[in-house]
């Protein structure tokens, strides 16, 4: 069975006095808008994390590639201009690293 439409409107209105504005409206306010400024800053947190954790990566695949170009300096093969060198610097003072 529909509902038949509604015969009246009640509105109910609260309305707080000197006392209630100062003692509860007042405090309900302020709790209110520090977590506004607290999510702020949250969001704020974690995008600078974001930020800050791809710059240490990037940083660190720098690293890792500059320490693999030095190690293939080091054992590997070795082009001057032309000129081949085999082994590189370890290869030759240490000729038991070729096998690695």
């Amino acid at each position: 069975m529909p509902k038949s439409k509604p015969t009246q409107v009640i509105t109910h209105r609260i309305e707080m006095g000197e006392w209630e504005r100062r003692n509860i409206g007042k405090p309900v306010a302020t709790a209110t808008s520090n977590a506004s400024l607290l999510t702020s800053a949250g969001v704020v947190l974690v995008g600078g994390a974001g930020v800050a954790t791809a710059y240490a990566l990037w940083k660190l695949w720098d690293v890792f590639d500059t320490a693999k170009e030095s190690w293939d300096l080091l054992t590997g093969d070795v082009e001057i201009g032309d000129k081949k060198i085999d082994g590189g610097f370890l290869g030759r003072v240490f000729p038991i690293l070729r096998l690695f």
